[in-house]
């Protein structure tokens, strides 16, 4: 199972208090897998993952590395150049750019949106021109995310779909 360093330092923390490693890994993984927002820091201190003082920024950091981790498995699986940037204006997610239409102009771009009940990813043109949410849970397996970026992005003319030697196969 990967982790990622917020996951490591909960892990050591619930570890620390006589919990065993491998199980508290799998247990924090479906906890940050059914559990968002205020209702994973809860979790998080209540099984021992975190303090109450430090509970909240734990839940909130492990949210970002998990989104990172899995915009960057999808950006890997899609048949076309794009680069994978952080989007600093508010989500401080890593987000998926597909090319830009025309100079100065923000880039078509895809992701997840962490601040909402039930995270799923978009798709957006340049300046949210059209902005289409896909109803796929963030953390769907990232080949059929990048089969629907994919098919999406050529729909609507992205420019880095442009560059796409052949569509991906379902």
């Amino acid at each position: 199972m990967t982790t990622t360093p917020q996951a490591d330092q909960l892990i050591a923390t619930r570890v620390h208090k006589g919990a065993n490693p491998t199980e508290s890994a799998q247990f924090l993984n479906e906890l940050a897998t059914t559990h968002t927002g205020d209702n994973l820091a809860s979790a998080l201190e209540y099984q021992g993952f975190a303090s109450a003082e430090s509970a909240e920024r734990a839940a909130h950091a492990l949210e970002i590395e998990r989104i990172d981790n899995h915009v960057t498995a999808v950006a890997a699986l899609l048949p076309f150049p794009v680069e994978v940037e952080a989007e600093m204006g508010g989500l401080f997610t890593l987000q998926i750019l597909l090319g830009t239409r025309t100079p100065d102009t923000a880039p078509d771009r895809a992701g997840i949106n962490p601040h909402v009940l039930r995270a799923t990813w978009w798709i957006e043109t340049a300046d949210g021109e059209i902005s289409e949410d896909s109803g796929i849970p963030a953390t769907a397996d990232p080949a059929l995310i990048a089969y629907w970026l994919t098919q999406r992005a050529n729909a609507l003319g992205c420019p880095a779909a442009a560059h796409s030697p052949e569509p991906l196969s379902a």
